[in-house]
């Protein structure tokens, strides 16, 4: 989300400071909580150490160096790939009750989910949810977000104008398909500053004009969502919404284990990748619980394992990485990383 958001500069060399402070800070709470927890197994947080490292180092490698166009024209091409992958899934299943294959046969999944995903009639037991080459829906929204954002905000075309908006109409529809929450949140938000940003603009005397055709065009669009939305294309991911989705398991659980951590606990946190082992040594429980006992939100999981300091070092990051976007673009992607933590 860092690149994302100022991919049109290539990324900012003076820009990631903040983040070098974050992962300093994670890695001293990380430190703190091995030494001082009895619970915390330094094993267990090995592997997110050594990806936050990976991640350091080819960030400080690549910064500055990107060339924007190129990442701007993949980022669309293949979140247009997986849409358009993710409509033949749906056609398929529904004329011919096939199910066609999420991953790749040549490339071996390593996932703790992974077993129950290739076994497509027990994945598919309950609901058909299409992700194209996506374990989770909502793994496929994420990835689709940056592309779907370029390829309608960009001030200048990625692929070419038409070749754009194909490729947002795409992406759409494979994010519908997907009966993804996520993948809903990015099209209200994505779309809602498409639809701004055609009707609102800046006159050459520099006052803020009300565009005709965007309005148009902007009425137009609102027409087709409501006539989608009573269709019963969506029903399925507007129940998850009511219902809740996995909000319960991501965010109400965090904020109940948070209530009840100990001060220690609250300020370093339980370490990396140790939330199973924290939960299991106390007991603590929630109406909530499932049985991936480390899955939270982003934002629950840096208050979780890296405390209250990392939490609040997080949100100001978060805040400044939406604050220093210049365009309407930038700060589209911002928000929906930020929105999507939650």
């Amino acid at each position: 989300a860092y690149f994302a958001a100022s991919v049109a500069k290539g990324g900012d060399r003076r820009g990631f400071f903040g983040l070098y402070v974050i992962f300093a800070m994670v890695l001293l709470a990380n430190t703190l909580a091995v030494i001082c927890q009895p619970f915390c197994s330094f094993s267990d947080s090995v592997s997110v150490l050594i990806r936050i490292a990976f991640y350091a180092v080819l960030i400080f490698a690549v910064r500055g160096r990107i060339d924007a166009v190129l990442l701007c024209r993949l980022l669309v091409l293949l979140a247009f790939a997986n849409g358009f992958y993710t409509i033949i899934q749906f056609v398929s299943y529904q004329v011919s009750g096939v199910y066609l294959p999420i991953t790749l046969p040549f490339l071996e999944v390593e996932s703790s989910e992974g077993g129950i995903r290739l076994d497509l009639d027990s994945y598919y037991m309950w609901s058909f949810r299409p992700s194209g080459f996506f374990l989770e829906p909502s793994y496929a929204a994420l990835f689709s977000d940056p592309g779907l954002a370029l390829s309608l905000l960009s001030n200048k075309a990625i692929l070419e104008k038409r070749a754009d908006l194909f490729a947002a109409f795409v992406i759409t529809v494979g994010l519908f398909l997907s009966t993804s929450s996520m993948g809903l949140a990015i099209l209200a938000i994505v779309w809602i500053a498409a639809i701004f940003k055609r009707i609102v603009y800046r006159g050459e005397d520099g006052t803020t004009r009300i565009s005709s055709p965007g309005l148009l065009a902007a009425m137009g669009i609102a027409v087709f969502l409501i006539a989608v939305l009573f269709s019963g294309l969506v029903d399925s991911s507007l129940s998850r919404v009511s219902s809740g989705g996995s909000f319960g398991q991501r965010i109400l659980r965090g904020v109940e284990l948070a209530q009840d951590m100990d001060i220690r606990t609250f300020i370093m946190g339980t370490g990396l990748n140790n939330l199973t082992e924290y939960v299991r040594y106390y007991g603590a429980t929630t109406p909530y619980d499932e049985a991936n006992l480390e899955y939270v939100s982003a934002f629950a999981g840096a208050l979780l394992n890296s405390g209250i300091l990392v939490f609040i070092g997080y949100m100001a990051f978060s805040a400044k990485l939406f604050l220093s976007q210049k365009d309407i673009l930038g700060k589209t992607i911002a928000l929906v990383f930020i929105v999507l933590c939650f």
